[in-house]
């Protein structure tokens, strides 16, 4: 036989048990199931919407991954937003101004601005690595057909920056500098 408190805790139950009955059979569900398509109408365009302007805001990288999954090599630098493209853009030209330059200094930092320049266009196009070398080293880097000479240039510019008093070779800068204008050209940064 049920305590009185046993008792009491089971009527409780039935009520409630009777409750949620009653409510699903006098619900009118074409009514609850209208707002419900309306409601989850509503999310997906927001959420349609929050994709796109995702998109938007990183087209840059949302590109060159697309590029790379297609293996389309056709312009890699297509994907660069206007924005980057006119400060890669000024920034090349104060690089040639520099180099311009009869100052040997300014030719130094010319060299090491344009390493700089190219570096970044790489991890714009969304090429991984810790290092320059090791993104040009990726085998998702796009293709570049002056490799070998950029890869000096790459190490002159170290040579340049991590060995005190190393002179500046004419030859070596110029070849170096050429290096730089081929790739950015042919990556379309500039």
């Amino acid at each position: 036989m049920l305590g009185i408190s046993q008792q009491y805790l089971l009527a409780q139950i039935f009520t409630v048990g009777n409750a949620i009955i009653d409510f699903i059979l006098e619900t009118d569900w074409h009514n609850v199931v209208f707002w419900l398509k309306v409601a989850s109408g509503i999310l997906s365009a927001g959420l349609v919407y929050g994709i796109g302007w995702t998109l938007k805001k990183h087209r840059g990288v949302a590109m060159a991954m697309w590029h790379k999954s297609m293996g389309d090599a056709q312009s890699p630098g297509a994907s660069i937003d206007l924005e980057t493209r006119r400060f890669e853009h000024d920034e090349w030209v104060r690089v040639k101004k520099l180099w311009a330059s009869r100052s040997a200094d300014d030719k130094r930092l010319a060299i090491i601005d344009a390493d700089a320049l190219l570096d970044n266009g790489l991890r714009e196009l969304a090429i991984e690595g810790q290092t320059m070398a090791e993104r040009l080293a990726n085998p998702d880097a796009p293709h570049l057909a002056n490799l070998n000479e950029v890869a000096f240039a790459h190490r002159y510019r170290n040579e340049l920056v991590h060995e005190p008093g190393t002179p500046m070779d004419p030859l070596d800068a110029d070849r170096a500098m050429k290096a730089y204008e081929s790739a950015l050209r042919e990556l379309h940064i500039i």
